[in-house]
């Protein structure tokens, strides 16, 4: 099953829980924001805070399951880049469109931004995991 915006249950009595976790997405949006340029590593944890507010929103405990298995992995992705600083600038728009579209409860546009959040998130951790070629003469 894919993560749905559908799913973010606003019924009583999750709704209270649901927008306390939709204000902490975008708490940590603002948090990546002033994060930057200055503290690439603050930006990484408001970065992971962003997405486990998103994925605890959902009231799925299966999904906020899947956030604890792979927040240690995208961390050590994010701190792997080593266009970190760039990649955080380039993906901020990302990161607020969907933060837009959550706030004004949009699923299908929430949706579509992460999907375009994530294609950025591995166009700029692409260079990270692309082989060095030796330099001239067979010498790294």
């Amino acid at each position: 099953e894919r993560v749905s915006f559908h799913r973010v249950d606003l019924t009583a009595p999750r709704a209270d829980a649901a927008v306390a976790e939709i204000l902490e997405s975008e708490r940590a949006f603002q948090g990546m924001m002033d994060s930057l340029p200055q503290d690439v590593d603050a930006c990484h944890h408001h970065d992971l805070a962003f997405h486990r507010s998103i994925f605890a929103a959902c009231g799925n405990s299966i999904l906020q399951r899947f956030y604890y298995a792979i927040s240690a992995l995208l961390l050590t992705l994010f701190r792997a880049s080593t266009q970190a600083r760039e990649s955080y600038e380039n993906s901020l728009a990302e990161h607020g469109a969907v933060a837009m579209a959550i706030r004004r409860r949009q699923p299908e546009e929430a949706e579509k931004s992460m999907h375009k959040l994530l294609a950025g998130t591995v166009r700029d951790l692409e260079p990270a995991f692309t082989p060095r070629r030796p330099a001239r003469g067979g010498k790294s």
